[in-house]
């Protein structure tokens, strides 16, 4: 090959790099803007309250009145409403027997479980059923104030179920004030 043809051919390597350059920076720019919806910021501020609560001791379920896992007692402002979320989980084992069991987020006083998850234990013979079940459930409450205590709770569905045992158990429950989706 002779210097003019290896200079006309450096100068088509270095004119295709430039334009494959620019073509990945013109096309990754328009990806980017296709990929990016609006973002709206918050910032937080002190008008969130936050708790949690867990509990490792053993707990039995031995009725069909609720048996309290874990609560949380909530201060909040009374003149700001604020939104709670609560979420709780436990670890079941089986003991012996058959039974269906409901566990649930409640506030106040009351025994009602208003978001109560069921799940069913069963000793079938010759099988080696699961030992331990997860339950898990999360709930929400607006427009709340003052002082507030959010207990998890857990209770057999009839009398005639044996009794289990939780053997973990926790619930967290984080309030707000600024609602977010306005």
């Amino acid at each position: 090959m002779n210097a003019r043809m290896i200079k006309m051919i450096l100068g088509w390597n270095v004119v295709l790099t430039f334009l494959l350059l620019a073509a990945v920076a013109a096309n990754a720019n328009l990806a980017q803007a296709a990929n990016d919806p609006p973002v709206k910021m918050f910032s937080a501020s002190n008008d969130l309250v936050g708790g949690a609560l867990g509990t490792g001791s053993d707990l039995i379920i031995d009725g069909t009145f609720p048996t309290e896992l874990a609560y949380i007692e909530v201060a909040l402002p009374e003149d700001k409403p604020h939104l709670c979320i609560a979420f709780a989980t436990a670890e079941v084992e089986h003991q012996s027997g058959n039974g269906v069991y409901e566990f649930g987020i409640g506030k106040g006083a009351s025994t009602h479980i208003p978001s109560f998850r069921r799940i069913e234990m069963i000793n079938n013979e010759g099988i080696q059923d699961p030992k331990y079940k997860e339950v898990s459930t999360t709930t929400a409450w607006g427009n709340l104030t003052g002082d507030i205590r959010i207990f998890f709770n857990g209770r057999k569905d009839h009398a005639s179920a044996s009794d289990t045992k939780v053997t973990k158990a926790s619930l967290s429950v984080i309030c707000v004030k600024k609602v977010l989706n306005k």
